[in-house]
């Protein structure tokens, strides 16, 4: 993790946020809950993860989380190619999520610093 990076982000379905909403919390989505903690990602990260796990998928959002509020329940931890991903372990709290993009390209124009090493 770069000393710079103050924002990581989670990427869950409209009613998935819908539901932390009204509930206040978000145990994770099915993957979550078998890995035991919650998939994250920086915004850099952001562009292969949406090609690889959500091209085909619409009604999707960006939920933009601050490091500082998440970081006692966060472990960075590599992924199969060695790339550290931020993992949280325990739920997302409404408290925690900063702000909500509906398009990568939302989140990317937010971003422009720390999109700078796109994968």
């Amino acid at each position: 993790m770069l000393s710079t990076e103050r924002f990581i982000y989670k990427i869950c379905t409209v009613s998935e946020w819908q539901s932390l909403q009204s509930s206040g919390s978000f145990a994770g989505n099915v993957l979550d809950r078998e890995t035991g903690y919650l998939h994250l990602s920086l915004p850099r990260q952001l562009p292969r993860i949406v090609k690889k796990y959500f091209a085909s998928r619409e009604g999707i959002v960006f939920l933009k989380i601050s490091l500082e509020k998440v970081k006692a329940h966060l472990k960075w931890e590599p992924n199969s190619q060695g790339d550290l991903f931020p993992h949280l372990y325990g739920v997302l709290q409404r408290e925690h999520v900063e702000d909500v993009f509906e398009t990568l390209e939302d989140v990317l124009a937010k971003n422009p610093v720390e999109t700078a090493e796109k994968a």
